[in-house]
Protein backbone atom coordinates (compact mmCIF):
# COMPACT_ATOMS: atom_id res chain seq x y z
CA UNK A 1 0.00 0.00 0.00
CA UNK A 2 1.45 3.49 -0.83
CA UNK A 3 0.54 6.20 2.04
CA UNK A 4 1.95 9.89 2.82
CA UNK A 5 3.50 10.50 6.45
CA UNK A 6 1.86 12.92 8.36
CA UNK A 7 3.86 15.17 10.66
CA UNK A 8 3.17 17.88 13.46
CA UNK A 9 6.32 19.65 12.72
CA UNK A 10 5.97 22.50 9.99
CA UNK A 11 9.58 22.44 9.55
CA UNK A 12 9.24 19.02 7.27
CA UNK A 13 6.38 20.75 5.53
CA UNK A 14 7.93 21.80 2.32
CA UNK A 15 5.16 23.87 1.18
CA UNK A 16 4.72 22.75 -2.67
CA UNK A 17 4.45 19.03 -1.93
CA UNK A 18 2.81 19.38 2.08
CA UNK A 19 -0.60 19.80 2.37
CA UNK A 20 -2.00 21.02 5.57
CA UNK A 21 -4.81 19.57 8.03
CA UNK A 22 -6.44 21.67 10.36
CA UNK A 23 -7.87 19.84 13.38
CA UNK A 24 -11.89 20.48 13.08
CA UNK A 25 -14.90 18.64 15.40
CA UNK A 26 -15.21 16.49 12.19
CA UNK A 27 -11.62 15.24 11.41
CA UNK A 28 -9.88 13.89 14.40
CA UNK A 29 -6.75 15.91 14.71
CA UNK A 30 -5.47 17.27 17.77
CA UNK A 31 -3.45 19.77 16.25
CA UNK A 32 -2.15 21.21 12.92
CA UNK A 33 -0.85 18.06 10.47
CA UNK A 34 1.28 18.01 7.38
CA UNK A 35 0.63 15.54 4.83
CA UNK A 36 4.53 14.78 3.58
CA UNK A 37 3.03 13.80 -0.15
CA UNK A 38 6.83 14.32 -1.34
CA UNK A 39 7.68 11.32 1.31
CA UNK A 40 5.09 8.64 -0.43
CA UNK A 41 6.08 5.46 0.31
CA UNK A 42 5.01 2.07 0.00
CA UNK A 43 4.03 -0.04 3.31
CA UNK A 44 3.09 -3.48 4.27
CA UNK A 45 -0.58 -4.14 4.76
CA UNK A 46 0.03 -5.37 8.33
CA UNK A 47 1.99 -1.79 9.17
CA UNK A 48 -1.77 -0.08 8.25
CA UNK A 49 -4.31 0.84 10.83
CA UNK A 50 -7.58 1.83 11.08
CA UNK A 51 -8.31 5.00 13.10
CA UNK A 52 -11.05 7.25 13.97
CA UNK A 53 -9.69 10.08 11.63
CA UNK A 54 -10.63 11.41 8.66
CA UNK A 55 -9.56 13.75 5.55
CA UNK A 56 -11.95 15.44 3.25
CA UNK A 57 -12.00 14.55 -0.22
CA UNK A 58 -10.60 18.02 -1.43
CA UNK A 59 -7.56 17.30 0.67
CA UNK A 60 -7.30 13.60 -0.40
CA UNK A 61 -7.67 14.85 -4.27
CA UNK A 62 -4.74 17.89 -2.98
CA UNK A 63 -2.21 14.89 -1.92
CA UNK A 64 -2.98 13.22 -4.77
CA UNK A 65 -1.79 15.85 -7.24
CA UNK A 66 1.23 17.13 -5.20
CA UNK A 67 2.47 13.72 -5.22
CA UNK A 68 2.36 13.83 -8.93
CA UNK A 69 4.22 16.81 -9.16
CA UNK A 70 6.73 15.22 -5.94
CA UNK A 71 7.60 12.16 -9.01
CA UNK A 72 7.35 14.08 -11.75
CA UNK A 73 3.81 12.88 -13.26
CA UNK A 74 3.09 14.70 -16.63
CA UNK A 75 -0.54 13.01 -16.61
CA UNK A 76 -3.65 15.23 -17.10
CA UNK A 77 -5.71 15.94 -14.07
CA UNK A 78 -6.79 13.17 -11.48
CA UNK A 79 -9.77 10.79 -12.69
CA UNK A 80 -12.19 9.72 -9.70
CA UNK A 81 -10.97 5.98 -8.91
CA UNK A 82 -13.97 4.04 -8.14
CA UNK A 83 -11.63 0.54 -7.21
CA UNK A 84 -11.95 -0.63 -3.59
CA UNK A 85 -8.94 1.18 -2.06
CA UNK A 86 -8.09 3.61 -4.73
CA UNK A 87 -9.48 6.24 -3.31
CA UNK A 88 -13.19 7.13 -4.95
CA UNK A 89 -16.17 7.38 -3.06
CA UNK A 90 -17.04 5.15 -0.16
CA UNK A 91 -13.61 4.10 -0.33
CA UNK A 92 -11.34 3.46 3.01
CA UNK A 93 -8.11 5.10 1.95
CA UNK A 94 -6.23 4.96 5.45
CA UNK A 95 -2.93 7.22 5.98
CA UNK A 96 -0.74 6.52 8.99
CA UNK A 97 2.32 6.88 10.71
CA UNK A 98 3.87 5.83 13.83
CA UNK A 99 5.58 8.26 16.24
CA UNK A 100 3.97 11.89 17.24
CA UNK A 101 2.30 11.97 14.18
CA UNK A 102 -1.43 12.63 13.66
CA UNK A 103 -3.33 9.56 11.74
CA UNK A 104 -6.01 10.68 8.86
CA UNK A 105 -8.17 8.94 6.57
CA UNK A 106 -10.66 9.45 3.88
CA UNK A 107 -14.58 10.10 5.36
CA UNK A 108 -17.12 8.24 2.77
CA UNK A 109 -19.69 10.23 1.70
Amino acid sequence: MLVVPMTRDEGLAHRSFAERIEPTPDNGADTTCWALAHHVTSVSLRRVNRTASWITAEQLSSIRQRIRIAVGASFGPASTETESGAGGPGCDDRATSGGRSCRLKERAG
